[in-house]
């Protein structure tokens, strides 16, 4: 190791005076990484590019010190121009697209979207995806304990090593850990007063580029990537009103929804539909519908709906238990949670079939609404109060 320090010590030098050395390797790509040439290693690309090399080993967590060339690496904080965090995630064996979601909080859209290169229904144990995540990063200083980083910082051991990628007790000082800024398990950790001071809530947009397949049509992406097709065309106006070509790029933007708080396990997070639920719970998105009252479920599909969402039940046995919590057929709505990947959304619901019908042999004709905060009736915007106030309860408000 000794050797590969001076070696990279050398070169940096020799760069240096040079001045020409330096500028032939290939530093920083669009995407804030840096390309691997023949003969480099992580000591060497780090002093390239101004970072230690407990940072470069920070976004970039390997098993080993080993590289090869054409390998890209992460240099920068974010690979987002908008100031996003990211970070490595190796997949575990066991692991699905859904319950890596679940454990950072973001959606399965979410994923695919800034891992447009990886097929997300055939992961295995060992890839690496990146995860948009909300954190702040801390320094270990002498005396730091992972107990006592995870109290100050309202959170729980086990984030902090899912958030940094680390699985022992053992710090060493000037380790960069990923300390998760947002509650992010609030059955996990009833030790924490609801009382205590939380970080500002901040919902975030940002944008990701997506190139064009075969077969891809604007409602195709909007679907894929879990907007409103509406959203879809307003940020790529000109190019869809053209028509779409095999390789165009267009951009998709991208919501990372951060967990609200709730008064207690049972609540829903009050989410308002426009800016929040309807990015949690998009069209073709499967989840469980909770009865707030009785804690019943049954499995649904949205299917369609812009002003709130249109939901059917996945199958005759989950419209045969609706059927049952409702005493059949009714107009009059019922709070509920909407579980979908993990996240507990205050919700309201009348379960009435009528309209477009998407799911067959469920032994339901149409379709049902279900509706969030402020979000209103398809033909005339109207919110409906009762709807509303169900909505609160679900949210213990």
């Amino acid at each position: 190791m000794k050797k590969f320090i001076s070696l990279a010590l050398t070169f940096a030098i020799i760069s240096g005076i040079l001045g020409s050395v330096a500028t032939a390797v290939p530093r920083i790509d669009d995407s804030h990484m840096h390309i691997v040439q023949p003969g480099e290693n992580l000591y060497l690309i780090a002093k390239l590019n101004g970072i230690t090399f407990d940072r470069i080993q920070h976004l970039n967590p390997f098993d080993s010190d080993l590289i090869y060339p054409g390998q890209r690496l992460v240099v920068h904080r974010s690979v987002f121009d908008s100031g996003l965090n990211h970070i490595g995630y190796k997949v575990r064996y066991g692991d699905t697209v859904g319950s890596i979601a679940e454990k950072f909080g973001v959606s399965i859209a979410m994923i695919s979207a800034i891992n447009p290169d990886i097929n997300i229904d055939l992961i295995y144990a060992g890839q690496k995806l990146n995860i948009i995540a909300d954190f702040v990063e801390h320094t270990v200083e002498y005396g730091d304990t992972l107990w006592e980083i995870a109290r100050r910082h309202h959170t729980t051991v086990a984030m902090i090593r899912l958030f940094s990628g680390i699985s022992s007790n053992y710090l060493r000082i000037g380790q960069v850990l990923n300390i998760p800024k947002h509650e992010q398990r609030m059955v996990a950790r009833p030790q924490i007063p609801w009382t205590v001071e939380r970080h500002p809530y901040e919902p975030t947009t940002t944008f990701v580029t997506h190139n064009v397949r075969q077969g891809d049509t604007a409602w195709s992406i909007a679907i894929r990537f879990g907007i409103p097709i509406k959203e879809l065309l307003e940020a790529n106006e000109k190019m869809l009103n053209s028509g779409l070509t095999v390789g165009q790029t267009i951009r998709v933007t991208v919501h990372y929804i951060p967990y609200r708080e709730r008064p207690g396990s049972q609540f829903g997070e009050h989410l308002d539909w426009w800016t929040e639920a309807q990015y949690l719970f998009p069209i073709n998105q499967d989840a469980v519908i909770i009865d707030f009252h009785t804690e019943e479920t049954f499995r649904v599909r949205r299917t369609m709906g812009a002003n709130h969402a249109d939901v059917e039940p996945a199958s005759a046995r989950d419209t045969e238990i609706a059927r049952r919590i409702f005493g059949g057929y009714t107009r009059e709505p019922r709070p509920v949670i909407v579980l979908v990947e993990g996240r507990r959304i205050a919700a309201s619901m009348a379960f009435y079939p009528h309209g477009a019908q998407y799911i067959g042999d469920n032994d339901f004709n149409g379709h049902f609404d279900v509706h969030f905060l402020n979000s209103s009736w398809h033909n005339d915007g109207r919110v409906d109060q009762q709807h509303q106030a169900n909505v609160r309860i679900a949210a213990g408000r």
